[in-house]
């Protein structure tokens, strides 16, 4: 729906009978005259309709894509602040990604988007093109270093060094450090009829300025807004980040650290594990004391009043049969030893 706003639709057909007049006096709360009223609003209309700091946004909510399963955790991942120095862009803020310091873990996924801006001040400090705001992301050594590391050190959207080159997770994490770097600017750039230099020479030989929508390198073919998609977090460690155009060295700094950790337990999957591990306790005892009892058929855990449970299943029949009948012989025999031994009693006395 749309945004509500009681004004919204306010035009001169209300200047008869307006909604609200200056400084109107009456007994808002209702309760009476001279007991809860009349109070005075203050209220300049000259003043009232005036918008000075406009701050409203709007965002929109998306449905979490279909192949991904509610248990996983989804990370929004942005920019934030404008073009200019401390002192141009007050009250906001420099460029920063946004969080600057984000732990995720294996598996959770970072939905990187972000919106620059065509309208910033003029004149305003910063880089690119007049105007305008514009962010790419690189990956850095630390957050001591300003230089993007090549891409047989990269790490953060797949671990180069231990991906074979020409597999499909090599190919999949080129393309994503190479759209986040150069924000897809060859196709807008076509798109203008304009082209971004292939070669150092192009480059060189285009005396391109930072005012130049062709100015690829300072990001100009790029639109405000870009949409990295869903990245899965797949290699576990520090990954650095920082932004060419923005992190301009001692005036100002676009850097952050996403840290993937090993995956943790949730709460249900401990107690899952818990009443498992009690289970299997459980399990292992009576399993055990069938187990004794069946090896020791003449002991007082094999009698008919004490044997185990676990011996009255089907699949243990037979073998109890047997043991019944062992403890029935062990009987007889011991019977007779006492019988030989009470003769031998007798004959004594």
């Amino acid at each position: 729906g749309s945004a509500w706003d009681s004004f919204f639709d306010l035009d001169s057909s209300f200047n008869v009978n307006p909604p609200l007049k200056t400084n109107p006096k009456d007994d808002f709360v209702g309760l009476g005259y001279a007991s809860s009223g009349p109070l005075q609003l203050q209220v300049n209309t000259a003043q009232f309709g005036r918008t000075f700091q406009d701050r409203s946004h709007t965002f929109r909510v998306r449905q979490r894509p279909a192949g991904i399963p509610k248990s996983t955790r989804i990370v929004n991942y942005n920019v934030r602040g404008r073009r200019g120095n401390i002192v141009q862009v007050y009250p906001a803020v420099e460029y920063d990604f946004v969080p600057e310091d984000l732990e995720v873990e294996l598996g959770d996924m970072i939905h990187f988007q972000w919106t620059g801006s065509d309208a910033n001040s003029n004149n305003n400090a910063g880089n690119g093109k007049d105007g305008t705001d514009r962010s790419n992301l690189v990956q850095i050594a630390d957050r001591a270093s300003n230089k993007p590391v090549p891409i047989h050190e990269h790490t953060l959207f797949f671990d180069a060094q231990s991906t074979s080159p020409g597999s499909q997770a090599y190919e999949e994490g080129h393309k994503l450090v190479e759209r986040f770097a150069f924000l897809d600017q060859e196709m807008y750039a076509q798109q203008a009829n304009r082209a971004c230099p292939k070669t150092l020479t192009e480059l060189q030989n285009a005396d391109l300025d930072d005012n130049d929508d062709g100015n690829c390198h300072q990001l100009n073919a790029a639109p405000a807004y870009f949409d990295g998609g869903l990245v899965k977090m797949r290699v576990q460690g520090e990954h650095h980040i920082a932004s060419t155009r923005n992190n301009a060295y001692s005036n100002r700094s676009q850097k952050a650290t996403i840290r993937v950790v090993s995956r943790r337990l949730r709460w249900h999957e401990v107690l899952f594990l818990v009443v498992g591990l009690l289970a299997f306790l459980v399990a292992a005892f009576f399993i055990g004391h069938a187990v004794w009892a069946l090896m020791n058929p003449t002991s007082a855990a094999f009698a008919s009043g004490n044997r185990p449970l676990l011996l009255g299943t089907p699949c243990c029949a037979s073998c109890v049969r047997r043991k019944i009948k062992e403890r029935e012989a062990f009987k007889v025999a011991l019977r007779a030893e006492w019988r030989q031994q009470h003769q031998q009693e007798k004959q004594l006395a």
